[in-house]
């Protein structure tokens, strides 16, 4: 059986697929009687056409934030007060001091003999001599101390006296909210038309 071109065609005994321009496809069952070339049956076809895959219907949640959220802060601030604390003064300590008296006196003191050398020329020659040194009397001045020094402490008498101190009563403190985003959820149904093509029936009858 011969088939035309642009047409698929569907014998009993095979299946031979070609691509139609019009997007049709042709399926012939042939029943043949006997051997002879003459054809006794009845012809019958039917018809396929591409067409899209069905669309997939999807529904997706959506999630919008309106207002984010919100953290505040509160800080109190500290809280002091002041008061008066007794404190202990010693007395203080100072210290005098009279330097000692001295006085220069003079005194008659004798300084005994002594021997000495001496170089002397004796008949042309020079010759050390040891000379004796008669004992003399001689003024000398010393000093001689009239008053001792003398140091003294002068002590003044404690006391007692009040300080004012600056004392915390309450430390700060923060305070801490958060306030909740506003969020909107809606819904949206899709149609989602998947790739790829699919063999639709139809009515129309191709001349095979």
């Amino acid at each position: 059986m011969r088939i035309k071109r642009g047409d698929y065609c569907v014998q009993q005994s095979g299946v031979s697929m070609t691509k139609l321009k019009s997007m049709r496809i042709c399926s012939a069952f042939v029943a043949f009687m006997g051997l002879g070339v003459a054809q006794t049956g009845s012809l019958r076809a039917e018809c396929y056409q591409e067409a899209p895959l069905r669309p997939v219907y999807r529904t997706f949640t959506h999630r919008d934030i309106e207002e984010p959220g919100v953290y505040s802060v509160r800080r109190v601030p500290s809280l002091y007060g002041w008061r008066e604390r007794r404190v202990y003064q010693p007395g203080e300590v100072a210290w005098h001091e009279e330097a000692p008296v001295y006085r220069t006196v003079t005194s008659r003191v004798r300084v005994s003999h002594r021997w000495t050398w001496q170089r002397r020329e004796v008949r042309g020659r020079e010759i050390m001599c040891r000379v004796r040194v008669p004992a003399v009397y001689e003024t000398v001045e010393r000093k001689v101390l009239v008053r001792p020094g003398h140091r003294w402490a002068e002590r003044s008498p404690s006391s007692v006296g009040y300080v004012h101190e600056r004392v915390l009563l309450r430390p700060y403190k923060n305070f801490t909210s958060y306030e909740r985003p506003r969020i909107h959820h809606w819904r949206e149904r899709v149609a989602i038309q998947p790739e790829g093509s699919r063999w639709r029936r139809t009515a129309l009858r191709p001349d095979c």
